[in-house]
């Protein structure tokens, strides 16, 4: 969990997985009606992230679904003490 940021309006997106087997664009799709049923159903929420690893996906089920990367970090660890950006 992002601890340094929002947490009354802002939702973390933690794990996603979709089977190998799953109808071409299942995830763009899932990825795609969450966002809209959780802005439906939680109008307070204003941001939805989720975290990558660029070495093994490029990004392209979020794109697809409408997300926009907003930054790219060098990670850290969970004693960090560094701010988010807001």
């Amino acid at each position: 969990m992002a601890r340094l940021l929002p947490q009354r309006t802002c939702l973390e997106l933690q794990r996603f997985a979709i089977a190998p087997d799953a109808l071409r664009n299942t995830a763009s799709r899932m990825l795609a009606w969450m966002a809209r049923d959780l802005r439906r159903r939680f109008p307070e929420v204003d941001r939805l992230i989720t975290y990558q690893d660029r070495g093994s996906h490029a990004g392209t089920i979020y794109r697809a679904a409408g997300w926009e990367r907003r930054e790219v970090g060098g990670g850290g660890s969970w004693g960090s003490a560094k701010r988010a950006a807001g």
